[in-house]
């Protein structure tokens, strides 16, 4: 009658189930190796979507920065071909904002597509602290998807100011700066300036 229980028998069949599975090292060894095969591609493609909506963001606010500038061109070509600005500062003046948007430490706000009250604002706060709260953000129209100051749309993370510097008789400068804070808490700006010539010749 064979033993089961002799020393042979037990080493014979402890060795086969020492060697069948895998062992604790080995198994955490695994979870490593697939824990980084991962994360890998997943770091990538995250770092790639951040990217994707820093490009998005910038390309916005250069939007935006360009828009300003081209507005407040057309309202100073339009004090010139009313004829009723004269060389000098009158023909810079924008309204109810008069000359407070030149030079200085002033600057104004600028709203496109006004749906009520003034196109363009006085708002100080902008040059000295463009992170204060009270230099308004821009809001976005959810039908449009045009912006503006108008506060009925949607809040947006875009801080849009400029200010004119009356440079020499007949030429000033346009200097836009657009504020914006991305999603990761980084603030970042993109500025344009341009010039503007008086070209009006009254009768």
């Amino acid at each position: 009658m064979t033993n089961l229980f002799s020393t042979k028998n037990f080493h014979r069949h402890s060795h086969v189930g020492l060697t069948s599975g895998f062992t604790l090292v080995e198994t955490l060894i695994a979870i490593s190796i697939l824990t980084i095969a991962i994360l890998g591609p997943m770091s990538i493609a995250q770092s790639g979507l951040q990217a994707a909506r820093y490009a998005e963001s910038t390309a916005t606010a250069q939007f935006l920065a360009k828009e300003g500038v081209e507005y407040v061109k057309s309202r100073i070509y339009s004090n010139m071909s009313t004829g009723k600005a004269v060389l000098g500062s009158e023909w810079l003046k924008f309204g109810g904002a008069s000359t407070a948007c030149m030079n200085g430490n002033n600057s104004c706000v600028v709203d496109a597509r006004p749906s009520a009250g003034t196109d363009i604002k006085l708002e100080p706060q902008c040059k000295q602290d463009v992170t204060s709260s009270l230099c308004p953000n821009l809001y976005q129209d959810p039908v449009t998807g045009f912006y503006g100051q108008d506060s009925s749309g949607t809040i947006t993370p875009y801080k849009r100011w400029f200010t004119v510097d009356d440079d020499i008789d007949g030429q000033a400068t346009i200097y836009v700066q657009v504020y914006w804070v991305t999603s990761d808490g980084r603030s970042h700006t993109f500025n344009i300036t341009d010039s503007v010539f008086y070209w009006y010749n009254k009768p």
